[in-house]
């Protein structure tokens, strides 16, 4: 995809940049599965995240957040802004993949159309429910989703539909506003291009078909979740203003907004954001995800690292700002390290390669002293990490 759209960094996606400096008039080509956002007016488009082999449809619950289905790796994926996913072997941006939602493959990897069912549209028993079309096994799957925290889980049901004609495939799944569950059927032999020519007369080019399917005694009406209707008009502006009981999935909300506004004035600076993901708990894992992609971007705008202003270094707060490349981010990682060594040298070398390329001069040398005074009985950790040292170096044009 090509157009008018803000300017990606070379290889890590919308990292290392501040939002503020991105341009207009850059072609944003997207290798494999992606996520993007634009306005209708055409005057806009921008990526909403990255990666993802196929996704085939998406899903929004009340709380905004989205779904897909993606036929070559998850029948389910929540999409956090500004994420990473897996797509054929291509590496994250250094925060890591995002969480895995779906554990288990459907029995197929031709899985398109998603629907989330939440707000009481089919009443309580099909509260955080989703169903997913397999054009393959011609049947529409099912998935209770249970969260822990902001981190949704999907639990494998019963099927929904099962077809006995091998011709049903169930490409896109919509509820409609009289709540009836509406299902395109592609309806073919041929499920994909790739199965036969485009010229093989066992293609089907007459029949498709719609199908309605309806619950009795709903009215198909989703209520309004005023919680996130309040983030999306930017009236939650700061922890003080937090509606009571809100709890993560707020949080998150909150977080994935600042990842899409973030040079917008806040109260939400870097050290809280900071402090939230300190205390945000492990087994949360989509929240602290979606909190560190949103320290990111909050740090990434100009002026950022101000708003870590008395915050205590930690690792967690390093593990995010070592992903920026910029002098800023790398003086800050550096003053770390001296403080705080690390012993990992996987961990040590990749960070150190990256602070060489973006460290000013009179770094170097503090640099190279912290080597050597961290392996200071192991020459060959000296060897490996001043080998990467000067990798870094030649990569912004400088001499060992």
């Amino acid at each position: 995809a090509a157009g008018r759209v803000k300017k990606p960094t070379p290889s890590a996606g919308n990292t290392g940049v501040p939002r503020s400096e991105l341009d207009w008039g850059y072609s944003l080509d997207l290798h494999s599965g992606n996520v993007f956002r634009f306005r209708p007016d055409g005057s806009a488009v921008e990526p909403y995240s990255w990666g993802q082999v196929n996704p085939f449809g998406l899903a929004q619950d009340s709380w905004g957040n989205f779904y897909t289905a993606d036929c070559h790796s998850n029948p389910i994926t929540q999409l956090i802004a500004g994420a990473f996913y897996p797509s054929f072997g291509k590496p994250h941006d250094g925060l890591g993949f995002a969480p895995v939602m779906c554990e288990h493959a459907h029995g197929s990897t031709g899985l398109c159309g998603v629907l989330y069912l939440d707000g009481g549209v089919w009443g309580a028993e099909w509260e955080d429910h989703m169903l997913v079309g397999n054009c393959v096994t011609s049947r529409i799957n099912h998935d209770a989703v249970r969260f822990t925290g902001a981190t949704p889980k999907a639990e494998e049901r019963e099927d929904f539909m099962v077809s006995e004609d091998p011709w049903f495939r169930p490409v896109d799944l919509r509820l409609g506003p009289d709540g009836s569950l509406y299902v395109a059927d592609f309806y073919n032999r041929i499920i994909g291009h790739y199965e036969v020519p485009l010229t093989h007369p066992g293609r089907d080019r007459e029949r498709g078909r719609i199908w309605r399917i309806v619950k009795e005694g709903v009215n198909g009406l989703r209520a309004v979740n005023f919680e996130k209707r309040a983030v999306m008009e930017r009236r939650f502006k700061g922890p003080e203003k937090s509606p009571a009981g809100a709890g993560s999935r707020m949080l998150a909300a909150t977080a994935e907004w600042i990842t899409m506004h973030p040079g917008e004035k806040s109260a939400w600076t870097a050290a809280v954001v900071a402090e939230s993901l300190e205390k945000t708990a492990g087994e949360d894992a989509s929240l602290r995800q979606t909190l560190r992609v949103a320290l990111r971007a909050l740090l990434q705008e100009p002026g950022g690292f101000a708003g870590l202003e008395g915050m205590k270094p930690t690792a967690g707060l390093a593990a995010v700002i070592r992903t920026i490349q910029t002098p800023e981010a790398s003086a800050w990682t550096l003053n770390y390290l001296l403080n705080e060594p690390q012993a990992d040298r996987g961990e040590l070398r990749s960070t150190i390669a990256s602070l060489a390329r973006n460290l000013p001069a009179d770094g170097e040398a503090k640099l190279v002293g912290f080597v050597r005074r961290t392996f200071a009985d192991d020459h060959g950790a000296q060897l490996e990490l001043a080998g990467a040292i000067r990798q870094g170096l030649a990569r912004r044009g400088g001499g060992p």
